[in-house]
């Protein structure tokens, strides 16, 4: 996911710089790569849900507060990611 997270935010970097966007024939070459990135990531981060839920269910809370920030994280990042 962080992976993924990094492509898209040096794709969108690389549109405000050059000048491009999803107009032009390089912007759309740029963001094609994110199609496939915005596929398996929603697969991840469905993962990523049934995982902490199962967590949860068995560990308690106070032991799971990392994992439960660093989601909040990517959760934020990739919510910024599905508007644009």
């Amino acid at each position: 996911m962080d992976d993924i997270l990094t492509l898209q935010a040096a794709v969108f970097d690389s549109l405000g710089n050059a000048r491009a966007n999803s107009m032009t024939a390089s912007g759309q070459c740029r963001l094609a790569a994110l199609i496939p990135c915005a596929q398996d990531s929603s697969h991840i981060y469905d993962c990523n849900v049934r995982l902490l839920f199962r967590l949860h269910a068995s560990l308690p809370p106070d032991v799971l507060a990392g994992h439960r920030e660093r989601f909040r994280q990517q959760f934020k990042k990739l919510s910024s990611f599905y508007k644009h």
